[in-house]
């Protein structure tokens, strides 16, 4: 569960990092007179960031789903089912006999 929450944080210092290199870039260009225009590599660093993050978020839902599925009482496990053949079963509240 550390090692999603990791990559998560990961990839969103990543995307947040690009987006404001992008950003800053962006203003250089507008302050020089030049027509802005999106860098290659920042683009590539910023779909790598969300990619990371994308990845981190799936295994935090896989690891939620799985925790969700083990927690007592979720399902039945075959110990606590009644075997067929062990004989006559009598209902809660009735004596045997």
């Amino acid at each position: 569960m550390l090692g999603a929450l990791v990559v998560t944080g990961l990839g969103l210092l990543t995307s947040a990092g690009f987006l404001v290199a992008s950003g800053v870039h962006y203003r250089l260009q507008e302050d020089r007179g030049l027509e802005p225009g999106v860098a290659p590599v920042l683009v590539v660093g910023l779909d790598v960031g969300l990619l990371v993050l994308g990845v981190g978020v799936a295994a935090l839902v896989a690891l939620g789903v799985g925790a969700l599925l083990r927690w007592p009482g979720a399902r039945t496990r075959a110990a606590d089912l009644p075997r067929q053949g062990s004989g006559p079963q009598t209902p809660p509240g009735r004596p045997r006999g």
